[in-house]
């Protein structure tokens, strides 16, 4: 079992705002999580350091117990104003991750601005966690055809052996597939999913979750914006209790029927659990203090709000793409409606 998170609680809430500060109170024992897996945006510190050392601080009852790995979001670009080369650099400093290469510099453009940004060190890497393969990527660095990340990405799927390690799930903090009014179609996204969703479906990806957009969203089995039953699911948690608030405003809904349910109302976090070789299940708890029913997900101060059995493509119905994402129960819609799965 692993917890699923992204767009984390800035440090500075810790004391100005116990209602989102107590999401990372309510996370599993570390008797039961084998990791915190984090898509981007950790502390909104942008540029302060005791904003770091804070929510390092509050994370740590967990973290100095479990691996706590990290990718990097646009909170983390956080550009040195007197020296625009600088970026990252809380990231690469405070967070050592598995990445085998040494940092490379590239440039990128995200909202208008060009920053630097590096390539390798920290910024893409994979895990193995039992019987799951975990790839981290990152957003904000080169993955067109023959860039590092691209050759890379397509190595290590590639070598990841199925019958040992049966699931494969990539995390990434801007989402292939938002239908949020927040953060939708952005250029270094649409660019990243031209060369990197092929692999993902060639390679067989169980799953990809992302954040980015504060606000919950999963999606039918989909490739290329159709639904696809040997397509991944695309799970959108980036409502961990970030201080900028939810984005609930969703004008973007698919065409292609894609979104399966969404939710711009809970602060929360993804539970992921690998039961055996052909069902996992996902479960997206919201803090029951944001929570407008009396439900329970058998962990102290949360809410199940969604549920699903993710099965491999090999596995998935011939339904028109609607088979590999198995509902367990009924999921509330970001209005509080139920929607069936």
């Amino acid at each position: 079992t692993v917890v699923n998170i992204a767009d984390a609680v800035d440090g500075r809430l810790v004391n100005h705002n116990p209602a989102k500060a107590r999401i990372p109170k309510s996370y599993p024992a570390p008797s039961v999580v084998s990791a915190v897996l984090h898509a981007g945006d950790l502390s909104y510190a942008d540029y302060d350091g005791p904003r770091w050392d804070a929510w390092q601080e509050m994370v740590e009852p967990v973290a100095h117990r479990v691996p706590w790995m990290v990718t990097a979001g646009n909170h983390e670009i956080e550009v040195d104003r007197a020296n625009s080369s600088n970026s990252f650099a809380a990231l690469r400093y405070r967070f050592r991750m598995p990445g085998k290469y040494s940092e490379v510099k590239n440039s990128f453009t995200y909202l208008g601005r060009r920053y630097t940004g590096y390539n390798h060190g920290n910024f893409f890497y994979s895990i193995t966690a039992g019987t799951a393969v975990h790839v981290f990527l990152n957003s904000y660095g080169a993955s067109g055809t023959g860039s590092e990340q691209q050759v890379w990405l397509k190595e290590t799927l590639a070598g990841v052996d199925r019958k040992v390690t049966p699931w494969l799930f990539v995390y990434m903090h801007n989402p292939f597939y938002n239908s949020n009014s927040a953060h939708h179609a952005e250029d270094v996204t649409v660019a990243m999913q031209a060369t990197l969703e092929p692999l993902f479906m060639q390679f067989g990806v169980d799953a990809v979750f992302s954040g980015h957009v504060h606000a919950y969203e999963r999606s039918k089995r989909v490739y290329q914006g159709a639904l696809n039953a040997k397509g991944p699911v695309y799970v959108n948690v980036g409502a961990a209790g970030n201080r900028e608030g939810h984005q609930d405003s969703w004008p973007h809904l698919s065409p292609g029927n894609w979104s399966a349910v969404r939710d711009g109302f809970h602060y929360g976090y993804g539970r992921l659990t690998c039961g055996n070789a052909t069902h996992a299940l996902f479960e997206w708890l919201g803090n029951v203090q944001e929570a407008d029913d009396g439900g329970t997900s058998g962990v102290p101060g949360t809410v199940t709000v969604d549920q699903f059995f993710i099965t491999h493509p090999s596995d998935a119905k011939s339904d028109g793409g609607a088979g590999g994402e198995h509902s367990a129960g009924k999921a509330r819609s970001h209005d509080g409606g139920a929607v069936d799965n």
